[in-house]
């Protein structure tokens, strides 16, 4: 299970991060999947929104998710195969992101 920020696609001011970096992740998690293909080996990748935990608890927002939320939402895409998790807001932000990158970097940044 890889699991890490929605920012790997698309930087967010408030926390800046190398996304090329997370990019290369989300790439070697397909090719990892497709590996094992014929095993029964399952690769999972999941992206939540920001997470309320210790690592993010001086980001000052009030759209923090619990960590519960996030493990209930893998624990049901786990029951049906569903490999790559979009926990909440995620799933529109990745959908925006794959048909137009510019303005998902700029609805994350509350810039459009």
């Amino acid at each position: 299970i890889n699991v890490y920020s929605i920012v790997a696609l698309a930087a967010g001011l408030q926390l800046p991060t190398f996304s090329a970096s997370k990019a290369a992740l989300h790439s070697y998690t397909q090719a990892l999947r497709l590996s094992l293909a014929h095993t029964n080996i399952k690769v999972f990748e999941v992206l939540p929104p920001l997470v309320d935990t210790e690592f993010a608890k001086d980001i000052p927002s009030d759209k923090k998710i619990s960590p519960q939320h996030v493990a209930e939402d893998l624990l049901q895409h786990m029951e049906t195969d569903n490999y790559e998790v979009h926990v909440a807001s995620t799933k529109t932000l990745y959908q925006n992101f794959l048909s137009q990158a510019d303005k998902a970097i700029l609805a994350l940044n509350g810039l459009e």
